[in-house]
Parts: structure tokens; C-alpha cells; sequence
């Protein structure tokens, strides 16, 4: 119920019905995967 009163929830659910944003979510492709050690060792050398 708390969802139906919540505006950052509506405009998220705006958001993803818009059929513009639902075609680019369409199109994006998962070419990009990263096993979890090379995303892992990429975090480490970013945090420092």
C-alpha cells in the first residue's frame, strides 16, 4: 500500500513505462559481463 503513496516509486514506474525509456532498455545488450574477481580488482584500484 505504501508503494501506491510513494512519489519516488510513481515516477520510477513513470519512468519505465515510458515508451521511450522501455525501447533503450530494450536494446541495451549484456556483451559487457565482468566475472566478480575482475569487478572486484577494478573496485580496489578505484577506491584508492
Amino acid at each position: 500500500m505504501s508503494a501506491l503513496t510513494n512519489d519516488r516509486f510513481r515516477i520510477m514506474l513513470e519512468q519505465i513505462t515510458d515508451p521511450v525509456s522501455y525501447g533503450a532498455l530494450m536494446t541495451m545488450h549484456s556483451d559487457n559481463v565482468v566475472d566478480f574477481k575482475s569487478a572486484q580488482s577494478s573496485y580496489a584500484d578505484n577506491s584508492e
